[in-house]
Order: C-alpha cells, then structure tokens, then sequence
C-alpha cells in the first residue's frame, strides 16, 4: 500500500462491487486462517473445543504461532526456528492490512478510494513530527483493487502454510523436524 498522509474527508459506504467483494474474501479468509491456527493449538493441548475457547482465550493470530511453537517443543519435537519466524512475520504484515480493511473507514479524494485507520498508537519509527495517537492523527492509504487481490493471495498462501502444519503435525509420519511452509 502506498504512503500514509493525514487527510479528513467524509466517510463512504458505496465502494465499489470489487473491491468490497475482495475485502469480504480478505475477511473470510483471514477468520479461516485464525480458526485453523486455534484448532492446532486445541489439538496439541488435547482438550475439547469447549475447553479450549475457554482456557486460550483466542490471542491474535501471531501469538497463536508462537504458543503453536512453544508448545511442539515442550512434546521435544525439533522446529525450523527461521520457518516459523517467518511465518509469524507473515501473518503480522497480512493480519495489520486485515484489521486497517476491517476497522478502517473508507472516502473517495482525488478519484482514488483511501482508508483511514483512527485507533491505536504510530510505531515509533512512523512518527515522524505527528502526534503519536492515531485518533489526533489518523493516517490514510490509498487502497487499489489490485492490492486488495494480492492480500488475498497472501491469505490464501498463510492459510496453505497451516494446513501444511497441521498435516506435518498429526499425520501418522511425524517427522523429526516440523515447519510451516513457504
């Protein structure tokens, strides 16, 4: 996505057909993702789903992949460190363009669609002269149905990962060395 700027506009509801149909596939397919990464974690603590939802709590994504992590080494089973660091990186940068397209709100400037994102803090690295709350300060993107398809892509490719995880992690031939794809 391009360079965040400061700009108060009005907010819109009418986007257009593509792009709130990609939005809705980034949507769905990112609670897909986080449903699939808390099934790993429910089966590797070997508890039922009731018990699970009540005793993990559903962090976010990236902290699922590092209890995921934690807990295939307390059953000393070696991981690719480096695999599932990137991994978790990954669903990061994917699940940070998730919530901005979830929470953010939408308006046309220039002939271009934009959100604007009005909650949280900047990192400090992104501050810059502004203020560092983002409700004093919001910042705003420009957002193309094109980037869009490609957080879907990336989505599709995270949730791939999974699957890869969850198969290396209760087939029957568990090897010694488990890794997310990719």
């Amino acid at each position: 996505m391009a360079k965040p700027r400061t700009i108060v506009s009005n907010a819109r509801v009418d986007l257009p057909d593509d792009l709130s149909a990609e939005i809705g596939r980034i949507i769905v397919r990112w609670a897909t993702f986080e449903h699939l990464l808390q099934r790993i974690v429910t089966r590797l603590i070997g508890v039922t789903d009731a018990v699970a939802r009540l005793a993990v709590r559903e962090p976010r994504a990236i902290d699922r992949i590092s209890l995921i992590r934690d807990l295939i080494e307390l059953q000393t089973v070696k991981t690719d460190a480096e695999s599932f660091k990137k991994f978790r990186a990954r669903a990061e940068a994917n699940g940070l363009i998730r919530d901005l397209l979830a929470h953010g709100i939408w308006f046309f400037e220039d002939g271009l669609w934009h959100i604007m994102y009005a909650r949280g803090m900047y990192p400090v690295e992104d501050r810059g002269t502004q203020h560092p709350n983002r409700r004093v300060s919001p910042e705003a993107r420009i957002v193309t149905l094109e980037e869009a398809q490609k957080v879907t892509m990336e989505i599709n490719a995270l949730l791939m990962s999974a699957e890869q995880l969850q198969q290396s992690l209760f087939s029957e031939s568990t090897s010694n060395n488990i890794s997310p794809s990719r």
